[in-house]
């Protein structure tokens, strides 16, 4: 086999091996939960010197996540932000950049400002950063807190430690074994923005819209119009239902109704003879003396004509 050959198969192997030996040489991936808000609720990383790279998602402004870490007199501090070279972190400016507060065990509190803007690719995960913000010094010894706070929707990539010591077990930690996998999910899913905020932009158009509709003349009269249109049905029911209650109503009740008008109508006919026996009574008393008077008359004129006529045959 010529010698080429053999060099490049054994370039080959050695490529495969440190692929595969990657894992060991990169930082230990920790996925922060959106619960994990406090340093007492993240992780607890038993010796700070261990390379970690805690990657998290903060939701909406004013949202943090936080985590723990022993160190020892003397040892040295390591700690880095980052956030993925992606949209739409890379696009934010540097006061909606997320910001990293490191709480020491004497008390005293450093706040990283996001001041630093340098590209930095992770070949072994195959994903691309930029670093924010960078701080080392020596530790006092004891427990530090570290809490991550954002005013904007982001991700963010806290690294800490230099040691490579991959698998170190963590506290506070339910998943654990998330590994490239969940760097994956984290990766390719950019955080949206705050939906109370959206909700918010579309309610208040929303209102504008009805008052400037209250106050337009035309609508003013579309809603007198249809006030009218209401009304008028309103006026109507009580004939629907005087007729919906006559067609409804007993058989026995409406054959009462009429036997009741058929004893009252011999009643009414007697009622109108007696009135009209009456008024003729009542004529014919207004006659009589009509009529004697006028024969009383009769004979008087008749005496008198009499009483001339014997006066003048006297003088004859």
């Amino acid at each position: 086999m010529p010698k080429t050959k053999i060099s490049s198969l054994l370039m080959a192997s050695f490529l495969i091996v440190f692929l595969s030996a990657s894992p060991a040489l990169a930082h230990d991936p920790l996925i922060l939960l959106p619960e994990q808000k406090t340093p007492e609720e993240g992780p607890l990383l038993p010796n700070g010197t261990i390379s970690f790279a805690l990657y998290g998602s903060l939701l909406e402004g004013g949202d943090q996540r936080g985590f723990q870490f022993n160190l020892k007199p003397e040892d040295r501090l390591t700690i880095s932000l980052l956030i993925p070279n992606l949209g739409p972190e890379n696009e934010l400016p540097e006061e909606k950049l997320p910001r990293l507060f490191l709480y020491r065990p004497d008390g005293s509190v450093l706040e990283g400002i996001s001041d630093l803007y340098v590209p930095f690719d992770e070949p072994f995960s195959m994903t691309r950063y930029i670093r924010i913000f960078d701080h080392v010094e020596k530790s006092q010894g004891g427990l530090h807190q570290v809490k991550i706070v954002g005013s904007h929707p982001s991700r963010f990539t806290a690294s800490i430690g230099y040691i490579e010591s991959f698998g170190t077990p963590v506290e506070n930690v339910p998943n654990r074994n998330a590994g490239r996998t969940g760097i994956y999910d984290w990766y390719q899913n950019p955080v949206s923005e705050k939906p109370v905020e959206a909700s918010e932009e579309k309610k208040v158009p929303l209102i504008e819209e009805t008052v400037v509709e209250k106050q337009d003349p035309e609508m003013a009269e579309t809603l007198d119009a249809s006030e009218e249109e209401k009304v008028a049905p309103v006026s109507q029911e009580p004939r629907v239902v005087e007729e919906t209650v006559v067609e409804k109503q007993d058989p026995e009740m409406a054959e009462t109704l009429d036997t009741s008008e058929e004893e009252t109508a011999p009643v009414v006919e007697k009622a109108m003879t007696e009135t009209l026996e009456d008024d003729r009574s009542s004529s014919s008393k207004i006659y009589i003396p009509i009529v004697i008077v006028s024969l009383l008359l009769l004979f008087s004129v008749g005496v008198i004509r009499r009483k001339k006529s014997f006066n003048q045959a006297t003088d004859r």
